[in-house]
């Protein structure tokens, strides 16, 4: 397995408890925790949601974790060219990122736009 380079976070009933748009988050400490253990170990995180990018980015800000996510890409367009996208931009390959959803559709989707890409559900971050 290669190694991975960048960990890309979905947001709701991901990296927090429940979905925004539909009312107050609940943090997950533990996930706060990984993305900075993995900083510290040189693995960038980033984020691809379906979201409105004022009001996520403002409830990250409110745990002090913003600042550790690389090229955020938070908006309603389809998550697949979104991660190629940011792939791209930081020059990197796909079998060396890790995207982390909650909707199997939204890995099936990466995955058809990028074959090599490695995708889990968070049941994954318990492990991680």
């Amino acid at each position: 397995m290669e190694q991975i380079k960048l960990v890309i976070w979905d947001l709701d009933d991901t990296f927090w408890s429940g979905t925004i748009s539909e009312g107050p988050v609940r943090q997950i400490k533990r996930n706060r925790d990984i993305v900075i253990a993995l900083a510290k170990r040189g693995i960038i995180s980033s984020i691809c949601s379906k979201n409105d990018q004022s009001v996520a980015l403002a409830e990250l800000q409110k745990s002090s974790i913003a600042d550790y996510f690389v090229l955020p890409s938070i908006d309603w367009s389809p998550k697949g060219p979104r991660i190629r996208q940011l792939i791209d931009d930081l020059n990197l390959r796909p079998i060396n990122v890790l995207f982390i959803d909650d909707l199997a559709k939204n890995l099936e989707e990466a995955r058809f736009v990028l074959p090599e890409l490695n995708v889990a559900l968070p049941e994954v971050l318990e492990n991680l």
